[in-house]
């Protein structure tokens, strides 16, 4: 994520954060909503697209 900021609102480097789903929750969580992932209406995760590195 980056900051909306306009460069007059923030001071030295804009630093990007990376944000994924592998990235933003604990390990509990991902494997939570991934077994409950054609639950929820979506794909098998473990066919492409979804089983791809972020």
């Amino acid at each position: 994520m980056l900051s909306c900021l306009l460069p007059e609102q923030f001071t030295g480097e804009p630093r990007g954060v990376a944000a994924s789903f592998r990235t933003s929750f604990p390990e509990d969580v991902r494997e939570k909503v991934l077994r409950r992932w054609q639950d929820y209406g979506f794909a098998d995760p473990a066919r492409p697209p979804y089983n791809q590195p972020c």
